[in-house]
């Protein structure tokens, strides 16, 4: 429509859509901008929730959890009603409270951090190595912190073994 624009902005939303009552094609393309925005989120929550990797959400200001997937839960042993609403600062989960700093300081440079490796403490107290990757999203217009984990654990474990046995020849 030539009274109409929209593009697909970098934030992964349409930005610039206007009309100017050009009649049925305006309103056709705001029905195929609610039916794409309508299938990004439907596509997130399928992720979200069948990853296997532990998935969260937090906030960019504070740390609180705002989302946690059943992966988390698996991983950590806490659930979403005892950990959203509380930071990760509260609940003790870094190991190393400075691994957390780190993160946030790739996140605040790069806007994206790949493959750290951190140890996180479960709700039992042990500990067990993590590889994260993450990056600062928008969500409603609030910042968040997207962050996706995997227990490497048993990578470690492997390692240890090939080192004693390449040791013992």
């Amino acid at each position: 429509c030539p009274r109409s624009a929209a593009s697909w902005g970098r934030g992964g939303g349409w930005t610039g859509l206007r009309s100017s009552g050009c009649g049925l094609c305006c309103r056709f393309l705001g029905l195929f901008v609610k039916y794409l925005a309508d299938l990004r989120e439907e596509l997130f929550r399928l992720a979200f929730e069948t990853s296997p990797d532990a998935i969260v959400l937090t906030r960019v200001e504070d740390g609180v959890y705002v989302a946690i997937n059943d992966s988390f839960t698996r991983l950590t042993g806490w659930t979403s009603p005892e950990i959203v609403g509380r930071s990760s600062v509260q609940l003790n989960i870094w190991d190393d409270p400075r691994d957390r700093d780190r993160l946030r300081e790739v996140l605040r440079r790069e806007g994206v951090a790949r493959n750290l490796e951190f140890r996180f403490r479960l709700r039992d107290g042990r500990t067990l190595p993590g590889l994260m990757s993450a990056r600062v999203v928008q969500l409603r217009g609030q910042p968040l912190i997207l962050s996706i984990t995997r227990d490497i654990t048993d990578l470690r474990e492997a390692e240890g073994f090939m080192s004693a046995a390449g040791s013992d020849c």
